[in-house]
């Protein structure tokens, strides 16, 4: 059955502010309705003053049972809606809210009626919401036979969040020359099952040892212009040194 409208000398004043709340990650998930796509969200918070009682001589606080609020969107799959009960109206004032709203252009309505469905007042609020920034939009809500009264929307959008930086892959593949008594670069870094190529450019002999725990095949003598390439297969930070020249230590760290 559709709603009808009620009309007769009902005056209604109905001030409206939505407050934002920064909610910066899909935890919050859509506690009413859902959404579509990899959008920033907020958190979208709506308190609707309702008038004084005297406002009618039947007492407009008794008239009205509950308010329907819907949020409609172009990055909504689907609209978010909520009913204000008159139980839950506390002080005059009747609150709720929309979780996980994404950025982007919605439009807020409301609608206030009494027990029997019948439209006591009515409204809509186009609201461009903008990530970060404060939108503003005028709301009328419409009081059958009786004239309307505005209103303003401010609703302020959650900061982005932003986007990791991917973590490079380490290389597959490293070099170390033996050079002026020392390891050069002193630490390189492989993936796990990549190879570190060791070139001897002394005149005198070295060789590369695990040590300190480390789980690799060391080489045997290297002499000047030889090299070996060494598989480093288990993670971590694997240690090494020449047994010809103790002071000459280098580590290979394995992603």
């Amino acid at each position: 059955m559709k709603k009808r409208t009620l009309f007769g000398a009902l005056s209604l004043a109905i001030g409206l502010a939505i407050v934002g709340c920064t909610a910066l990650s899909e935890s919050l998930g859509p506690s009413n309705g859902t959404h579509a796509g990899d959008h920033v969200v907020g958190r979208v918070s709506f308190a609707v003053q309702l008038p004084r009682a005297d406002r009618s001589a039947a007492g407009l606080a008794e008239v009205i049972d509950h308010l329907d609020v819907s949020l409609t969107g172009a990055n909504l799959a689907s609209p978010m809606a909520t009913t204000i009960t008159h139980g839950q109206i506390t002080g005059g004032t009747a609150s709720a809210s929309f979780d996980s709203v994404p950025a982007g252009p919605a439009v807020l309505s409301v609608s206030v009626e009494d027990a029997a469905n019948n439209v006591l007042a009515s409204g809509s609020a186009n609201v461009a919401v903008v990530a970060g920034r404060e939108a503003t939009a005028n709301l009328t809500l419409s009081v059958p036979t009786t004239g309307s009264v505005s209103s303003t929307i401010t609703l302020v959008e959650a900061t982005p969040t932003p986007t990791p930086t991917a973590t490079p892959e380490p290389p597959q593949t490293a070099t170390v020359t033996m050079t002026g008594m020392a390891f050069s670069p002193n630490s390189v870094e492989v993936a796990q099952g990549g190879t570190v190529t060791f070139i001897n450019n002394d005149s005198m002999p070295h060789n590369v040892t695990p040590t300190g725990g480390a789980q690799f095949t060391g080489s045997g003598t290297l002499n000047q212009g030889n090299q070996v390439t060494i598989t480093f297969n288990t993670v971590g930070t694997q240690h090494y040194l020449c047994t010809f020249h103790g002071g000459m230590t280098g580590t290979v760290i394995v992603r």
